[in-house]
């Protein structure tokens, strides 16, 4: 927090600086978000036919054994039921954790788009910086999202030129209830994050130049941990980037935060897996820092640019994602 808003919280009302945090989120962030992703847009002039350089969505599967959503039904779901459903416990599991998915809250990958568009509208500006990446690694980039939830960060990186995106949620209606993945079905996959996942397109695997997961693994079963990161390593070409962001807030705190550990917990495990701090994470880092939304901040979330180990990425590891599908 800012010293400007720790003086004016010492010293507002408790009901002055409620309004002043709604006016905030209401109108102030959104606005800021808005500008940054214009400014994003323009710079990027790269924007081209959709078709060009595109995926051919339809025939992109998953070539591993997977028991897919997780779980949890509800008759008739909407995103406003489930949203006015945990009120305050947004974040939260519901009444009784589904065995094995102890991570797993309703409401994770829901926004009612009628009255959380500040939330959504968070996200563009982090899809500035993800973008900045991927172009600088190829002219037709590729980005995979793991725990995509409400899919905006691929339509605000669709905005921004990137239309080689594919989003993966394990939420069993987080599709049906996205006007983003609406749009644009083919591009997410409902799939169990915790067992294998191998992008193909027919027999081929497909890589890409970044793969990206916020606030995630926190909410992975430690015994299933390296089954995602063996699923982010596998679909890393040579030049790639994993770009990650995991919670730091504790259990206690956030029940479904079921693996919060240390950096240095997670940069020994990220090694077992082939991956290691990228050359360029520490100047990612801070862009990513300012430019991070609504959900998580440096604050309160590690956040981690990963690059293959030069011995995983010359043994068996994909080629250019330019050479891929």
């Amino acid at each position: 927090m800012s010293d400007l808003k720790l003086r004016i919280r010492r010293f507002a009302p408790e009901g002055v600086w409620n309004r002043l945090r709604a006016f905030h989120y209401a109108y102030i962030r959104p606005l800021h978000d808005q500008i940054v992703y214009a400014l994003g847009v323009a710079s990027h002039r790269r924007i081209r036919d959709e078709a060009e350089g595109a995926f051919q969505l339809s025939e992109i599967a998953n070539g591993r054994p997977n028991s897919g959503p997780i779980p949890y039904h509800r008759d008739a779901p909407s995103a406003a039921g489930i949203v006015l459903e945990m009120g305050s416990r947004r974040g939260r599991p519901s009444t009784q954790p589904l065995e094995g998915f102890e991570g797993f809250a309703p409401d994770d990958a829901v926004y009612d788009e009628a009255t959380e568009r500040w939330r959504i509208w968070s996200y563009a500006s982090l899809a500035t910086v993800l973008a900045d990446c991927a172009y600088a690694i190829s002219a037709t980039p590729k980005v995979l999202e793991l725990g995509c939830g409400s899919g905006h960060l691929g339509r605000f990186l669709k905005g921004l030129g990137i239309v080689n995106y594919i989003g993966i949620d394990g939420h069993p209606y987080f599709a049906a209830l996205s006007s983003a993945c609406r749009d644009n079905p083919r591009q997410f996959l409902t799939l169990n994050l915790q067992e294998e996942i191998r992008l193909v397109n027919g027999s081929t695997p497909v890589s890409f130049d970044v793969v990206c997961s916020f606030e995630v693994l926190e909410h992975i079963r430690e015994d299933r941990i390296d089954t995602i990161l063996a699923t982010i390593r596998s679909h890393l070409h040579e030049s790639g980037k994993a770009i990650l962001s995991v919670s730091q807030v504790p259990q206690e705190l956030c029940a479904v935060h079921v693996l919060v550990r240390p950096r240095e917990w997670w940069l020994a495990r990220f090694r077992q897996s082939g991956l290691v701090p990228s050359p360029d994470e520490p100047g990612l880092v801070p862009r990513l820092a300012c430019h991070h939304p609504h959900n998580w901040s440096h604050r309160n979330s590690l956040i981690f640019v990963l690059s293959l180990l030069p011995d995983a990425a010359t043994a068996g590891s994909p080629g250019r994602a330019s050479d891929h599908v």
